[in-house]
């Protein structure tokens, strides 16, 4: 006998029906996908062949994107990184528009007041000086119509006892000035002898 024929021949057993795992080294899949048994054998399954050329549903599935049907590409790092970035740009922009962000000027003291040239620097205002001191008196026109500041001067002198024409020597300029009506005169008072 030739020593083929004396040879005991081996032949391995079949291979069991059951699914195989293997596990993806391709960064895109984080899953890993089955291979069925007739894969192995060489036979081609074309189910699992684009299985494997796609990325899974499952990291797709449950979140905003997939809800808005946006592609997956909106899921990285850097696009979602622009995407705040641009709504943060945005908010500022919104919170300085309505809210100013520039400084208000601050109006102090009284308003719509006919400023007297004949006043010099530093005068306080009559009341809070002594009675006797030069001062600055303002008077309304609580009238309907213009009157000129020469028309306050009686006023003025029921109001400090000041003579009527020591407050027209001192308001040559001012006599001839247009007051309207809701506007302020301001009348300076000079010193008591």
């Amino acid at each position: 006998m030739t020593d083929e024929m004396q040879k005991p021949t081996f032949k391995a057993p079949p291979l069991p029906n059951k699914k195989v795992q293997i596990p993806s080294h391709s960064p895109q899949v984080k899953t890993p996908f089955v291979v069925e048994q007739k894969q192995i054998e060489g036979e081609k399954d074309t189910s699992v062949d684009n299985k494997a050329s796609q990325p899974t549903d499952d990291l797709y599935a449950n979140n905003f994107a997939a809800d808005l049907k946006l592609p997956p590409k909106v899921l990285q790092t850097k696009v979602m990184g622009s995407i705040l970035a641009a709504i943060f740009l945005f908010g500022m922009m919104m919170g300085c528009a309505m809210f100013g962000g520039g400084s208000k000027t601050v109006v102090q003291g009284l308003t719509d007041v006919v400023l007297n040239p004949d006043i010099p620097a530093y005068v306080r205002r009559c009341g809070q000086t002594d009675p006797n001191r030069e001062c600055v008196l303002y008077i309304m026109n609580n009238k309907t119509f213009d009157r000129l500041g020469s028309d306050f001067f009686q006023e003025a002198q029921n109001m400090t006892d000041v003579q009527k024409y020591a407050i027209q020597l001192r308001n040559v300029r001012y006599a001839n000035a247009l007051i309207r009506p809701g506007y302020i005169a301001q009348i300076y008072i000079p010193a008591r002898y």
